[in-house]
């Protein structure tokens, strides 16, 4: 299963701290159990720093840093999000250090990642079997220089070595109902590079899929957790289930929507 952004700072370590962490995923955690694995977008470091944005008005500096409670990782695992892309524009927020902790509380909670971070390759990409089926997953991270040329050699090292690859990108304009031209340009030559599969996340709103040469891309996924109210889009993501046989092909598709309280819950849509 795969979810859009997941953002555990300001409006929701709020409410997580009133509530226990467990609390933001609690209406949906029997729904991520049936997965044998969920994939998301973790957008920020796990540190033990303080947080700068709680409490800061919106649109200032610091309510765009951010930094998420060590808690935040074991509240990943026990939700069944095992697995986190670390390749966006927030993860840097508190430097390599913040990076370095983000990796160590990660681990530590059994929770795998991968990413495009340009701090270092060691964790580029990620390789999990499902019994018999190799599945890799590759960041493309539009926000660090040198991420599209790294996801191109990614996927041309990747492909021959895995029987299915997936691609999470972050990437595109924030708000925007469609993905733009160069998104659309890019994400075909993935799919020419050799991509299987093509998630995108970033705008933090939901963007129409499309198939292209048989592979689907769904362009964004919108936000996961996060604490963006101010219009029905960004309150609105989704969540996409494939199911795969052990020939590594994708037998089904099934896309679920999610919305976003004020009470920092993520909860299923009535659609």
């Amino acid at each position: 299963m795969f979810a859009g952004d997941l953002m555990f700072d300001r409006h929701i370590r709020f409410f997580a701290e009133k509530y226990g962490y467990k609390y933001i995923l609690s209406s949906i955690k029997d729904l991520l159990a049936e997965a044998d694995l969920v994939v998301a977008n973790l957008e920020g470091p796990i540190t033990n720093n303080n947080s700068i944005s709680l409490g800061t008005k919106p649109g200032s500096t610091k309510n765009f840093i951010f930094t998420f409670d060590p808690l935040v990782a074991e509240t990943l695992f026990e939700h069944n999000i095992r697995l986190v892309n670390l390749g966006n524009n927030h993860i840097l927020n508190f430097g390599h250090l913040g990076y370095d902790q983000t990796k160590e509380f990660l681990e530590k909670a059994g929770v795998s990642f991968f990413g495009f971070t340009g701090v270092s390759d060691s964790h580029r990409y990620f390789v999990k079997k499902f019994g018999q089926v190799r599945v890799g997953f590759v960041n493309y991270n539009q926000f660090i220089s040198g991420g599209y040329q790294a996801v191109e050699e990614d996927i041309l090292d990747l492909k021959n070595k895995v029987d299915l690859l997936i691609i999470y990108c972050h990437w595109g304009n924030e708000y925007q109902a469609i993905a733009n031209k160069v998104i659309i340009n890019q994400a075909h030559q993935m799919v020419d590079w050799g991509a299987d599969l093509i998630i995108g996340s970033h705008p933090h709103v939901v963007q129409p899929k499309e198939i292209y040469r048989g592979k689907r891309i769904y362009y964004s996924l919108g936000n996961f957790v996060f604490d963006q109210y101010f219009q029905p889009e960004v309150r609105k993501g989704q969540l996409v289930k494939i199911t795969i046989n052990d020939k590594a092909e994708i037998l089904s598709f099934e896309e679920l929507f999610i919305k976003l309280q004020e009470d920092g819950q993520t909860v299923l849509a009535n659609e």
